[in-house]
């Protein structure tokens, strides 16, 4: 017994409930989490900064000198595309760069794959066709064709 997660209340010694942990607290790989585990991002996150800055410079310059010429001798409507797409194109890269990835975890080694009783690559039928599929050593399955 540990001596800091018991507590005695009336002579009955009553456990206390470990804390418990999110996925994204216990997580080996180099992904970051953001928001409390609602945003993840690759261990390479600070390139969609490096990508908003290089969205970010032209529409600036866009919005400074072009589109107000633009507006005033073409059309109001420029303006609000002008200010549109750099927001959409904003979101996009966030909801792009924040989502989950479909991050499968490395697994323990497959034995059977280890002492040679999984064969590499299996011949499988598809619509009457012979198709070859190979077994990923990282996840553990053949891969579909």
């Amino acid at each position: 017994m540990e001596p800091g997660n018991h507590s005695q209340v009336d002579g009955v010694q009553q456990q206390k409930p470990e804390k418990r942990y999110r996925v994204y607290e216990r997580w080996q790989g180099s992904e970051k989490f953001f928001c409390y585990g609602y945003l993840v991002a690759g261990p390479n996150w600070r390139a969609s900064l490096g990508t908003a800055f290089l969205l970010m410079a032209p529409t600036g310059i866009f919005l400074a000198f072009v589109a107000p010429y633009l507006t005033r001798e073409v059309h109001e409507i420029i303006m609000v595309f002008a200010c549109l797409l750099p927001v959409l194109s904003f979101l996009f890269l966030f909801l792009t760069a924040c989502r989950d990835p479909g991050i499968i975890p490395r697994q323990e080694p497959d034995e059977e794959y280890l002492m040679g009783r999984k064969p590499r690559t299996k011949d499988v039928l598809v619509n009457g066709h012979k198709v070859v599929i190979r077994y990923n050593d990282t996840c553990h399955f053949y891969q579909p064709p």
